[in-house]
């Protein structure tokens, strides 16, 4: 809610800034002749233009803290009153309150189609249970609206056949990686029913996704060799937001370097304060058997995004936030003015040009409202916890897959064992972690790259 009202403050502060740079350009106008000794002729002398100049910029003033004021004041008594269990209505537009809906659509005109276009993806991508997601990012990290990477686990492990009670070798049976993943996501949906291991029984919520992930400028480059359904098929529109099961999972057994399919196993925690996901990649030739899978976390929202929940009497917080506000309006010029003028950022468009960065999200909004920091020790505790438990849930499914089609899975286990017992600590919004194992096994982490073993 915070995050909101501070949004929509920024943006007409934003204009409003706009607005107080011209009034302060037409003073510098009127003062620059006599600043410069020149010959005002008929019209007011210096001393009166310095005169007129000081009133204009007083008065300047007084609208700028008024109108600042009154935002500050619309925004939190809306907030308080209109944003509560029962009583919000998501969509403005819909809103029985003629000033609720002046105050929630200000300035939304100028976004109406974007807007309209994201609340109907919205409803499709609610309904499509049937269908993989497809994810088009931009930017180094392609788990768009999960958070920060904090580890990752790659196994290349040579597929060797299991022995029988004899010693002689058994004939193993080909791997689908189809078959591995739908195995591996039956053993985590199996999770649901370990209420206990979860504060809040938040495993009961664990949410499995399939997911296509490209890179933007990939995806314009290889227009006309897209996987199945066409994913971008008309340049003045954005790509398509899912695909079909079949043709999403025929990536998965014949993967692309610019297209590629992952599961995604998330648990949210802390009333969805706290997101726990885990993307999951498989690769093999019959040879070898190719495993990857990347946590991340979504972290908290920003303290500073929780004022407007606090309470506060006499509105003497509102009052406070006025006066922080007015007095940082001048050093936050040039990002408001960009805040402002951001449509001409685009002006390339107008001349042909393809842009890649048109097509693909680089963070979501949930993201952008992040702090760098785990809050609490017990967000921290849970965060450890839920990667732990989706780590041995991973180890035991693809075990069990490699056991019962006839392979060996004495290295593997190795390999499991070694990077079950490492210790994993979080240093603020980063994980720090080791796994010790054979060669073809690499953990590591983003964020600060302190190790620790147990």
């Amino acid at each position: 809610v915070g995050f909101v009202g501070a949004s929509q403050g920024r943006s007409r502060r934003s204009t409003l800034m706009a607005v107080g740079l011209v009034g302060g350009a037409l003073v510098l106008a009127t003062l620059m002749p006599g600043l410069f000794g020149l010959s005002s002729g008929d019209f007011l002398s210096f001393g009166q233009r310095s005169s007129l100049g000081f009133v204009f910029s007083l008065l300047l003033g007084i609208v700028i803290i008024g109108i600042v004021a009154v935002d500050e004041f619309a925004v939190e008594y809306l907030t308080r009153t209109r944003f509560r269990r029962g009583v919000f209505v998501p969509d403005a537009q819909h809103s029985p309150n003629g000033w609720e809906r002046f105050l929630r659509t200000l300035g939304h005109q100028h976004f109406r189609p974007e807007l309209e276009r994201v609340a109907v993806a919205d409803e499709r991508g609610a309904h499509a249970r049937n269908q993989a997601d497809v994810i088009v990012h931009r930017g180094r990290s392609p788990f768009v609206g999960a958070g920060v990477t904090v580890d990752g686990t790659v196994i290349a492990l040579p597929l060797q056949p299991a022995k029988d009670s004899t010693g002689q070798k058994v004939e193993p049976r080909p791997i689908s990686v189809v078959e591995l993943h739908r195995h591996v996501a039956d053993v985590l949906v199996g999770l649901r029913t370990s209420s206990s291991l979860a504060p809040s029984r938040r495993l009961e919520g664990l949410v499995v996704r399939e997911q296509v992930l490209i890179p933007a400028d990939r995806l314009v480059m290889n227009l006309h060799e897209q996987p199945g359904p066409v994913i971008l098929g008309n340049l003045n529109l954005p790509p398509a937001a899912h695909l079909p099961l079949a043709d999403a999972r025929r990536l998965a057994d014949a993967p692309q370097e610019w297209a590629r399919y992952y599961r995604c196993f998330r648990i949210e925690a802390w009333d969805r304060d706290l997101t726990a996901s885990c993307y999951f990649y498989v690769g093999t030739d019959q040879q070898m058997l190719y495993l990857e899978w990347t946590h991340c976390l979504l972290l908290p929202i920003k303290e500073q995004y929780r004022e407007i929940d606090r309470a506060v009497e006499n509105g003497s917080g509102t009052f406070g936030r006025t006066v922080v506000e007015c007095l940082l309006l001048p050093v936050s010029v040039p990002g408001r003015l960009g805040s402002v003028f951001h449509r001409f950022r685009s002006l390339k468009q107008c001349y042909g040009e393809i842009l890649p960065e048109r097509y693909g999200a680089a963070r979501s909004l949930r993201e952008l409202a992040a702090d760098g920091n785990i809050q609490t020790y017990f967000q921290q505790a849970d965060a450890v916890r839920y990667q732990k438990i989706v780590d041995r849930a991973l180890f035991r499914a693809v075990g069990q897959f490699l056991e019962e089609r006839g392979y060996s899975v004495v290295d593997f286990m190795n390999v499991a064992s070694a990077a079950i017992t490492n210790s994993l600590t979080i240093h603020g919004g980063s994980f720090s972690n080791v796994a010790m194992g054979i060669g073809d096994t690499q953990q590591g982490t983003a964020g600060n790259e302190k190790k620790e073993s147990s």
